[in-house]
C-alpha cells in the first residue's frame, strides 16, 4: 500500500509540471508557491529562524486557518523565543494567513507529500516539532518525522464521517506511525473515537474544544460607547444595525433594506464598513444618490445627524459589534465566500448572513444548526428578516445568546491545547 501511494503522488506530481510551468508564466505569484512545493525554503526565512527553536504549524486552507490563529497567539505567548514557520495548501488558505497572522518567522506551501521533498523541508527548519492543525494526515510526513524522532502534534482535531471513510482504507500503513504523534487534541468525542479507531493511542487523546469558536468580545470601554452615541444621535428607541466586511453590490441592496425599515417609520441608524476601505467614497455616493443622510466616519462633524455612516477607519469594526442591535456580515449575498462571524457571536448579536458562506462553512453550519445565525438567500429575505427582526425583538435576542452559548462553551481551548504540548515538549524558548 505504501508503494502505492508514493507512486501515485509521483505521477501526480509528473502530471502537475506542465501545469506549473504554466502558472509559472501567467499566474501571479505561482513562482513563490511553486518553490514551496519544491521545498526551496527562502534566505529571509531561514534567516529569521537563525538561533531559534523552530516550531512548524500546518494548516490546510481558510478555516483552519482560523482555528490555528488563537494556538499561535499562545504558542508566542509561552514560548517567545521560538521561531514559528506556518504552512499551508491553497492560496486562499495563504492570503488568510498572511493578512490575519503576523506573530511568525514565515510562509510556506506545503509541498506534494513526498519523501524526497517533505525530508528536504524537514532538513532546512530543523523543527523541534510539527504541529497539524485539524487533521492532515499526510503519510510520509508522518513517517519521515518519525524517522528524525520530530514530535508530531494534531490540534483542533476532527475527522469528518467523509474523511474518515477515506483514512479508514489506508488505516494500515498510516497509523504505524501514530505512535510519533505525541498528543491528538480533539474537537469532540465523536472526533477523539474516530481518530481512535483509526489506531490512535487513547491515552494520547484529549478532548479540548474548538479554537475557532475562541474569538472573544474585547471589553468596551463607556467612552467609546458614549463616542458613538454621541456620533450616531442614539436615543431609546434607536436600533442599531452594523453591517461588517460588505463587498460590491451588497451596500445596493443594504440601501434598499434600509430605506424600507425607515419608510415604516422605525428609529433606525446603520453603519457600514465595507471589506475594502478604498471603496469608502464609492459606497458613501450609493447611500447618497440613494436619498440617505449619508457621511463618512472621518468626515462626521458634532452637529451632524446621519442615518447611515460609513467606517472609513481600521480597527472599529470589532467594537462597533458590541453596540449593534442586530449584524449583517458581508461577502456572503455575493459569492466573495463570506467572513468571519465569531466577532459579532462573541457580543452576543443575533446576525443574519448571505448563502455565499463557504469561506467559513463549518462555522456557518453549526450556527445554523444551532439557529445562532439567520441566513437568507437574497436581498427580499434580507428585508424580510430586518422587518422581522423590528417586529419580534426577543425572538433575534435569543438568537444572539445562542451565539454566545456556543463562543463561551469553546473558550480556552487554544490554552488548552498548548498546556498538552508543553507537558511533552522541552526547549530552551
Amino acid at each position: 500500500m505504501y508503494f502505492i501511494y508514493n507512486f501515485l503522488m509521483i505521477t501526480g506530481w509528473i502530471f502537475q509540471l506542465p501545469v506549473m510551468l504554466y502558472k509559472m508564466i501567467f499566474k501571479k505569484d505561482a513562482y513563490i508557491k511553486i518553490k514551496s512545493y519544491m521545498e526551496i525554503v527562502s534566505y529571509e526565512i531561514k534567516n529569521k529562524l537563525k538561533d531559534k527553536e523552530v516550531i512548524w504549524i500546518h494548516m490546510a486552507s481558510v478555516g483552519e486557518t482560523v482555528a490555528a490563529k488563537p494556538i499561535i497567539k499562545e504558542i508566542k505567548n509561552k514560548y517567545p523565543n521560538a521561531g514559528v514557520v506556518i504552512s499551508c495548501n491553497t492560496s486562499g488558505g495563504m492570503a488568510m494567513a498572511k493578512s490575519n497572522i503576523k506573530n511568525v518567522e514565515g510562509y510556506i506551501y506545503f509541498p506534494f507529500d513526498m519523501v524526497y521533498f517533505v525530508r528536504k523541508i524537514l532538513d532546512a527548519l530543523n523543527p523541534k516539532a510539527v504541529i497539524i492543525i485539524e487533521t492532515e494526515l499526510w503519510p510520509n510526513l508522518l513517517k519521515s518525522t518519525a524517522q528524525k524522532n520530530i514530535p508530531v502534534y494534531i490540534m483542533n482535531g476532527r475527522i469528518s464521517e467523509k474523511s474518515m471513510g477515506r483514512y479508514m482504507m489506508i488505516k494500515g500503513f498510516i497509523s504505524r506511525y501514530f505512535y510519533n504523534i505525541r498528543a491528538f487534541c480533539m474537537i469532540s468525542k465523536e472526533d477523539a473515537d474516530r481518530i481512535i479507531k483509526l489506531g490512535a493511542n487513547p491515552e494520547k487523546v484529549k478532548i479540548t474544544g474548538n479554537t475557532k469558536y475562541e474569538k472573544t468580545g474585547k471589553p468596551i470601554s463607556q467612552e467609546f460607547i458614549n463616542e458613538w452615541n454621541g456620533i450616531l444621535k442614539i436615543k431609546n428607541t434607536t436600533k442599531l444595525i452594523v453591517a461588517g466586511s460588505t463587498h460590491s453590490k451588497e451596500e445596493k441592496i443594504l440601501c434598499k433594506m434600509f430605506k424600507n425599515i425607515s419608510s415604516k417609520g422605525k428609529d433606525v441608524k446603520m453603519v457600514v464598513a465595507t471589506r475594502n476601505i478604498s471603496r469608502s467614497n464609492e459606497v458613501e455616493k450609493i447611500f447618497k444618490n440613494s436619498g440617505i443622510e449619508v457621511k463618512l466616519r472621518t468626515q462626521i462633524k458634532k452637529e451632524d445627524d446621519a442615518q447611515v455612516i460609513i467606517l472609513d477607519t481600521i480597527g472599529e469594526l470589532g467594537q462597533l459589534y458590541s453596540i449593534a442591535d442586530i449584524v449583517f456580515i458581508g461577502g456572503s449575498l455575493v459569492p466573495a465566500g463570506g467572513h468571519n462571524l465569531l466577532e459579532a457571536a462573541a457580543y452576543g448579536k443575533p446576525i443574519a448572513v448571505g448563502p455565499y458562506m463557504f469561506n467559513f462553512k463549518e462555522i456557518h453550519e453549526l450556527f445554523s444548526k444551532e439557529k445562532a445565525c439567520k441566513t437568507v438567500k437574497d436581498e427580499n429575505q434580507l428585508i424580510e428578516t430586518f422587518n422581522e427582526f423590528f417586529e419580534n425583538e426577543e425572538k433575534f435576542k435569543k438568537m444572539g445568546n445562542i451565539a454566545m452559548k456556543i463562543i463561551n462553551e469553546n473558550r480556552g481551548a487554544a490554552k488548552r491545547d498548548v498546556d498538552i504540548f508543553g507537558k511533552t515538549f522541552t526547549q530552551n524558548c
